[in-house]
């Protein structure tokens, strides 16, 4: 891969990256124009096949994913560039609000920023939930029961004292019964 292909990858991802407060299946769509409609460097089943292949695996998966990728794409460079260009705006955007809201209380104009600011990060989660029922089988009882499960787990994180393992490990008993 060139040192063009290379900056244009790392610039496509730096703008995506922007936009994955909502986790990664927020940005999936546009990844998968990046590396198979754009750099042309996989095919569209290799890209979803890494990306199944990285949400599988222990850990963030979204810089697992990237690394995944980016080796696919230009070997080791590819790796570093695509992590890089992935953590860099989330970092710095991460950084800048964490200072922005030490100055809160200081000033209403901060105050009112970082309230937009937790607006869209759970607009941005919203999407990733939309984007995840993109996939749920409503042609048959499974989608209406793994949307039910979904529901019914934030419901009890948000309503009980249920750790997030045991939410996770009830709905997925309940999940195994049912489907």
């Amino acid at each position: 891969m060139s040192v063009a292909s290379l900056a244009l990858l790392a610039l496509l991802i730096a703008v995506t990256a922007i936009f994955s407060f909502g986790g990664i299946t927020v940005v999936l769509d546009q990844l998968s124009d990046v590396f198979v409609d754009v750099l042309h460097v996989m095919s569209a089943d290799v890209f979803w096949e890494t990306y199944a292949l990285a949400s599988a695996m222990p850990g963030p998966n979204g810089p697992i994913f990237m690394s995944s990728l980016g080796w696919q794409a230009a070997g080791l460079i590819g790796v570093v560039v695509c992590v890089v260009a992935w953590a860099l705006p989330t970092l710095g955007a991460m950084y800048a609000l964490g200072a922005m809201g030490d100055h809160a209380d200081e000033n209403a104009t901060i105050g009112r920023l970082l309230g937009v600011f937790k607006m869209l990060a759970v607009g941005l989660i919203f999407a990733g939930v939309a984007a995840m029922v993109r996939v749920f089988d409503f042609g048959s009882h499974t989608g209406f029961v793994q949307v039910g499960l979904a529901v019914a787990g934030v419901l009890a994180l948000h309503r009980s004292c249920l750790s997030p393992l045991q939410v996770l490990l009830g709905c997925m008993a309940v999940g195994l019964v049912l489907l």
